[in-house]
């Protein structure tokens, strides 16, 4: 069976609160970022069979560069879902969070694969809290960086959107460079845009 007619019967099962349930059907500590399809497939099984229903929720991947304004545009969408006092329940997964020592941003290569690991285990704990909106703060660039979060969420009925956040062109580069609080490069940033896909 493939995901997407897992998803179909995850939409028709009876009801109940996802909650850490998909953390608890694991045998060991989850490991979601190497997770095997199977597995994943094997695990919605389970939590059909004992009727967990996904409600249509929103997995919103931005996709900009580093100072294009991603961060308040995940703050701006807080505040809105938050103003709206309707019980909308919203996360921001960052790997940038991870590297937040004191109240300081103190970016280390070496722990890059580490800290990017640990979001995602941080926004597949919200997936199977059953949060209703998830933020995927990173610069979302290259579709293989997206398909890892895309996967679990749409197995879950998760809609996903991927909204772009400034330009790519080499104006917007130097006004990036200006301004991203990480202190990315001219050179960095513009490596960053070659390499976008949309």
């Amino acid at each position: 069976m493939d995901l997407i007619k897992l998803i179909i019967l995850l939409l028709k099962a009876n009801p109940m609160p996802l909650g850490r349930l998909l953390v608890q059907l694991c045998r060991s500590p989850i490991d979601l970022l190497h997770m095997p399809d199977d597995t994943l497939m094997e695990l919605v099984r389970k939590a059909l069979s004992i009727g967990v229903k996904a409600n249509p929720r929103r997995l919103i991947l931005p996709i900009g560069l580093p100072g294009s304004g991603k961060s308040t545009f995940a703050q701006n969408l807080r505040k809105e879902i938050v103003a709206l006092d309707n019980g909308t329940r919203i996360k921001i997964c960052s790997t940038d969070d991870f590297f937040m020592h004191n109240e300081e941003y103190r970016f280390n290569p070496q722990k890059l694969t580490e800290n990017h690991a640990l979001n995602y285990q941080t926004f597949a704990l919200a997936v199977a809290d059953g949060i209703d909106v998830i933020v995927i703060d990173n610069t979302n660039l290259r579709a293989s960086h997206r398909e890892i979060y895309i996967r679990l969420a749409r197995a879950f009925g998760y809609e996903i959107e991927t909204p772009v956040i400034g330009e790519f062109t080499a104006t917007a580069c130097e006004a990036y460079a200006a301004r991203n609080v990480h202190g990315v490069p001219l050179v960095g940033i513009q490596r960053m845009a070659s390499s976008v896909e949309v």
